[in-house]
């Protein structure tokens, strides 16, 4: 009974947290009417250089650092820096609206403004695409939750098979590969290639409480 009340209560602080960052971006939109990290006037609101010069992306519009090219995607701007471009300046650009629901951290890859705080004390992370189940319609503007291997790759497990159903039954369909809310297959930190039906076996969950999952939750 213990362990199934604690479950219960980290699956709604899980699925909560999730919401709460899906209303930051769509408030963010509204306020600012751009998207986080592509606003092309961003360093109007920010100012100059309000992300770290040398973080790998070049201002799209040559007018300070941290600019997004405006196309209504958390993209790269076409400048190829894909961990360094509107996915950090979507994360430093909530956290200095004052509507981030949670910690920057760095455990996985120190000196990165990348990361948030996630499930699990997992890594969250905005990304250009959802980087391993190519869903093409709906392939940008995402939260990617893993765990970092010291590799630095970015699709390690951040939760169970159990986790993930019971969290995408909550504030989705309750499956693996539809919805705004996608379980996905990982990786081992010991050999670093995806572990086919780690997560879910022909579109539907698995039963473990190993961590074998990494999610995907779409934001548009």
């Amino acid at each position: 009974m213990g362990k199934s009340l604690i479950q219960q209560a980290e699956i709604r602080s899980a699925a909560s947290h999730l919401q709460k960052l899906e209303t930051s971006y769509r408030t963010f939109q509204v306020k600012y009417n751009c998207i986080m990290g592509d606003c092309a006037n961003a360093t109007e609101f920010f100012g100059n250089d309000f992300i770290v010069v040398g973080a790998g992306c070049p201002p799209a519009g040559g007018a300070g650092n941290g600019n997004g090219n405006g196309d209504g995607f958390i993209d790269d701007a076409g400048y190829g820096g894909t961990w360094f471009c509107e996915p950090t300046q979507a994360l430093r650009s909530l956290y200095l609206s004052n509507l981030l629901p949670t910690k920057i951290i760095s455990p996985c890859r120190t000196g990165n403004t990348v990361y948030f705080q996630s499930i699990n004390d997992s890594c969250g992370y905005f990304y250009k695409d959802d980087l391993y189940s190519a869903v093409t319609p709906m392939k940008i503007n995402s939260i990617n939750l893993a765990t970092f291997t010291l590799g630095g790759s970015v699709n390690a497990a951040a939760l169970s098979p159990v986790q993930a159903r019971l969290i995408d039954e909550k504030i989705d369909d309750g499956k693996p590969a539809t919805g705004k809310f996608r379980g996905l297959d990982s990786q081992l930190p010991s050999d670093g290639g995806i572990v086919a039906n780690s997560c879910e076996t022909s579109g539907v969950y698995n039963l473990n409480e190993d961590y074998t999952c990494r999610a995907l939750y779409y934001l548009k």
